[in-house]
Order: C-alpha cells, then sequence, then structure tokens
C-alpha cells in the first residue's frame, strides 16, 4: 500500500503487521522506520482471554469428559481436565445460545441469530459441519432435548410450541 508524500523516485510503504515503513529511494536503497501504532482503541485489537468466568448453560457431553456451554454469545466445547476449550461459532455478529450434545456424540444443537432469527442449528464438535434445522423462525428457543439415539430432537420455543426435528431428513413436526 502506498501512502505519504513522495518524489516520482520515491515510495513509501507501510506493513502494519511489522509495525514499520519502508522508503523506497530513488538510489534504489530502501530506508526502514520502526512505527508504533497504538490507535485510538487498543482495546479493540484481536485478543485472547480467558472465557472460564462466563460459561453459562453448560451441558454434559456424551462421555462425561467435556461440557457444552456458551460465552460471550459463542458455543463452546470444555474439556474437563486436561485439554483445550473449542469455540465452536466464533462469531462477533450473531448470538449463539443453548448448546446441547446428542447422546452419540456426532451433533451439538444450538439456537443462533446469526440469520436475524434465533434458528436453531447442528454443528460437529470439532466445527468441520454445520446445518439449520429451522426455517423461519420467530422468537428464541427455550430448550432443546435430544432423543437417546440421536435421531431427532424436540426443542421448545418461548410461545409454548414443541416441534420435533428429524436429524437425518431434516424435516419437523409440531407436536403441541
Amino acid at each position: 500500500q502506498t501512502t505519504g508524500a513522495a518524489t516520482a523516485r520515491e515510495v513509501a510503504a507501510r506493513n502494519a503487521a511489522d509495525e514499520m515503513i519502508k522508503i523506497l529511494k530513488d538510489n534504489d536503497d530502501v530506508e526502514t522506520i520502526d512505527i508504533a501504532l497504538s490507535g485510538a482503541r487498543p482495546g479493540l485489537a484481536p485478543r485472547r482471554i480467558d472465557a472460564t468466568p462466563y460459561l453459562v448453560q453448560v451441558r454434559p457431553g456424551p462421555t462425561g469428559r467435556e461440557v457444552v456451554a456458551e460465552a460471550y454469545g459463542d458455543v463452546f466445547t470444555v474439556p474437563l481436565g486436561d485439554g483445550v476449550p473449542r469455540n465452536l461459532t466464533n462469531t462477533s455478529h450473531a448470538a449463539e445460545r443453548s448448546g446441547a450434545w446428542s447422546p452419540n456424540g456426532a451433533w451439538i444443537a444450538h439456537a443462533s441469530d446469526q440469520s436475524g432469527e434465533y434458528e436453531l442449528e447442528l454443528i460437529r464438535p470439532d466445527g468441520s459441519e454445520s446445518r439449520r434445522l429451522s426455517q423461519g423462525s420467530s422468537g428464541w428457543w427455550t430448550g432443546i432435548w435430544w432423543h437417546p439415539e440421536s435421531t431427532h430432537l424436540a426443542a421448545a420455543n418461548h410461545m409454548g410450541e414443541l416441534i420435533l426435528f428429524y436429524i437425518e431428513h431434516g424435516t419437523s413436526t409440531l407436536l403441541v
């Protein structure tokens, strides 16, 4: 990226990753000037934070050696003991809630407002695949319960409806 004033033979370039400016002089020499860019709001810079104190709606995984939880509007898997938590959804523009691990360990169901309304979605515990179960929901989901064989799940919404979702076919039936 070319920035700043330069003669016809001088070019100044800023490399934000290295925090330096390089100036190519007309005699082909390169002058490097180190810079520090603190910005007006350094607190907005990407950083790692410990979300453990903010975990809510913690539910056990199928083996009992891990949990699924939400923190900061994302869904996490957290091993009990050794291991590294995994942010499955990692979205700054959406809120994911109410994670529920399938008994066979293949899926985690959760509510997401990424579409603008809370929809039920499935995501693999390693984050490799996701898909939406509900379409055109309005409002929010108040509970998610898996069938013991992981073939379907029931979900309740704020209107008191109980809906059965068939995982393999992606269809649903209003129960109540």
